[in-house]
């Protein structure tokens, strides 16, 4: 049974002390494959009665199918801020919605907004409820790739396989160091960012850099550049 680390959406260790790059989603395609039929979440009233029950087919389906609502069209913010980066239709937009309701964040938004576009910015969109055009989104850090209606999922899983197709280790340390990072002095983060890289240079670094001095990769090659 996994430990699973909602804040960070990430499983970071294991019983041995070694970190595991398994993502929630990942998770639960493992469970969707595995067990497709078995209960994986029972909605429980206040008063203890059982409702509704998902097994991991539907709830990986599910989460899906939200997934690309929120990239194409209205989009909260809270879960897309989750994501490492995030892709945009032209017409889809952001906002606080919940400011003319009363409902505060309560899913991180106070915490990783500021982090993605500063705090000045981020307290105009939490106070203002404002609408946030995917074009601005992508001028104040808000989105990452900004692309015409109909082609955000194509643009994602070209990402993904881009990214995919690089040495994992390195990708996933330089990930890890990243995430790690916050809360840290700048000493104590360039720390944990060499104990947490210096293995993977051996292990990938020293081979890689002895095929792009033969040369491979020259001239952005591999890497989606023109």
């Amino acid at each position: 049974m996994y430990d699973l680390n909602l804040t960070e959406s990430y499983v970071p260790a294991q019983p041995d002390g070694t970190l595991l790059d398994l993502t929630v989603g990942d998770l639960l395609r493992e469970q969707a494959a595995a067990l497709p039929d078995a209960v994986a979440v029972t909605a429980v009233a206040a008063d203890g009665t059982l409702g509704q029950s998902w097994s991991h087919a539907e709830l990986l389906a599910d989460a899906e199918r939200l997934a690309l609502s929120l990239a194409t069209r209205f989009e909260p913010g809270e879960l897309a801020m989750w994501a490492d980066f995030r892709v945009m239709e032209q017409s889809a937009y952001m906002g606080v919605y919940c400011r003319r309701w009363g409902i505060p964040f309560i899913d991180g938004g106070t915490v990783r907004l500021p982090r993605l576009v500063g705090e000045g910015r981020a307290l105009d969109l939490i106070l203002t409820g404002r609408q946030v055009m995917a074009d601005e989104c992508e001028r104040i850090g808000l989105c990452e790739y900004v692309v015409p209606d109909g082609e955000a999922r194509t643009r994602a899983e070209e990402l993904a396989h881009q990214i995919a197709q690089f040495p994992q280790l390195c990708a996933r340390a330089d990930r890890r160091s990243v995430k790690a990072q916050h809360g840290m002095n700048l000493r104590d983060a360039l720390v944990q960012e060499w104990d947490n890289s210096s293995p993977v240079l051996e292990a990938e670094g020293i081979e890689g850099a002895g095929r792009f001095s033969s040369g491979d990769g020259r001239h952005g090659a591999g890497t989606g550049s023109p």
